[in-house]
């Protein structure tokens, strides 16, 4: 077997029999293993009420949940995909009530916030963290996206809560994918993707990647999507009144096939766009997201899944140069791969400077010391340890390339690290 860090393509023998189990609350109908739309509003609508506003959210459920029913997914993946759309309405129901009680988030300002866009293994969580080191800016941390509504008006007791939760997903995560840490470490206080805050609108293109859905996706990709970026706002106000900072620095590839309306909400934004060569990035996410597939399918078909996230990432790419080409260069900054792995610091620096942003702060040398001690961390996902192999995905270099050649092109980029 090659040496990869993403060996099994299917459940081992505790999974199996944990999903046996499960498959016998399927077959008694318990309401935990019910993934309809409607019954899962009946739910939070007796526990929290219907406060949940814009009902746009229910017309794209309905595409998820009519994809995912047409699925072979396994018991285990319906009692997580139950508890994860209750959550969602919950949120939803939340946030209003909140919003509603502190009106003066409403007045909170987002002015000039970095969105990071690169696709997954581009230099992303690297870029983030270097610019999120000026005490004027700050990321997103993962417990606060996985519950952006406070839990208590104590900041420590709430802060507590909130990590503790977050903690808690992290654990089962862990416990079915295990090599996650090894590709991308997550803990429930680092920074991380911002796509969870789009959870609540249930357009999410993850979700997509997470189990091959082309039609839900498709259909995001049909819609207008600034109705659910203006919901993303909001929660963006929430945590800036909460954690107030000059500037948010977030990141996520979504925004990658949404650009537009991206810009429509955030007209002011920052965009810093990660390259690299299309065939490593392509097999590195495929045993990244592998971990999701195998936990909705219990198995794996790998070849299949090289094709379809190849697929997707070329629309994306063609979808964001499209913006591009109609909105122009001047709110973009173009990141090299290469350039990153070198000097993070230097590629930070550069972004200030082309967005007109501080970089340096404190005394002398300061911000080159906070970069030094970031990158001297211990990182369980130092680069070098996730291995993959674009074989096992049934990529092929030259063929990938082919097909990003006019992205390849117009960003220069560098194809000698892989394959």
């Amino acid at each position: 077997m090659a040496d990869v860090t993403v060996r099994e393509d299917q459940y081992g023998l505790p999974e199996r029999i944990l999903d046996a189990v499960a498959g016998l609350a399927v077959s008694a109908d318990f309401r935990a293993t019910r993934i309809g739309v409607d019954d899962i509003l009946d739910s939070v609508r007796a526990s929290h009420g219907d406060d949940w506003g814009d009902d746009r959210f229910i017309e794209t459920w309905r595409v998820l949940e009519a994809e995912l029913r047409g699925r072979p997914i396994t018991n285990l993946a319906r009692l997580a995909i139950r508890a994860i759309c209750r959550k969602a309405v919950v949120n939803r129901v939340r946030i209003r009530q909140w919003v509603a009680a502190h009106p003066a988030v409403k007045d909170t300002r987002i002015e000039r916030p970095v969105f990071i866009v690169g696709f997954p293994r581009t230099g992303t969580t690297v870029t983030q963290n270097m610019l999120s080191l000026h005490p004027s800016r700050r990321p997103l941390a993962f417990w606060e996206m996985q519950d952006p509504v406070p839990a208590s008006d104590d900041p420590d007791e709430d802060r507590r809560i909130r990590v503790a939760k977050a903690e808690r997903i992290l654990w089962f995560a862990h416990r079915f994918a295990p090599e996650q840490s090894d590709i991308h470490e997550i803990r429930a206080t680092t920074p991380e993707e911002d796509w969870s805050l789009m959870a609540h609108t249930f357009a999410v293109l993850n979700y997509d990647f997470q189990a091959s859905l082309r039609p839900y996706g498709d259909h995001l990709m049909a819609s207008d999507m600034a109705w659910a970026y203006r919901e993303f706002r909001t929660i963006l106000q929430m945590l800036l009144h909460e954690h107030p900072a000059d500037q948010v620095v977030t990141k996520c590839p979504e925004h990658l096939w949404f650009l537009d309306a991206l810009l429509e909400v955030f007209p002011d934004a920052c965009i810093v766009w990660t390259h690299r060569d299309p065939y490593p990035t392509v097999a590195s996410y495929c045993s990244l997201i592998s971990l999701a597939q195998r936990t909705y399918y219990g198995r794996l078909d790998r070849h299949a899944l090289g094709a379809y996230v190849t697929d997707r990432f070329a629309t994306g790419v063609e979808r964001a140069m499209a913006v591009r080409d109609r909105v122009g260069d001047d709110r973009f900054f173009d990141a090299r791969f290469e350039d990153t792995v070198e000097d993070p610091g230097a590629v930070a620096r550069a972004i200030c400077e082309h967005f007109d942003l501080p970089w340096t702060f404190g005394a002398d040398g300061e911000a080159e010391r906070a970069v030094a001690s970031w990158l001297g961390g211990d990182r369980q996902d130092k680069r070098g340890r996730h291995r993959y192999d674009g074989d096992r995905y049934g990529l092929d270099a030259a063929a990938i390339r082919g097909r990003f050649q006019g992205y390849i092109d117009r960003y220069g980029v560098a194809c000698d690290d892989g394959g």
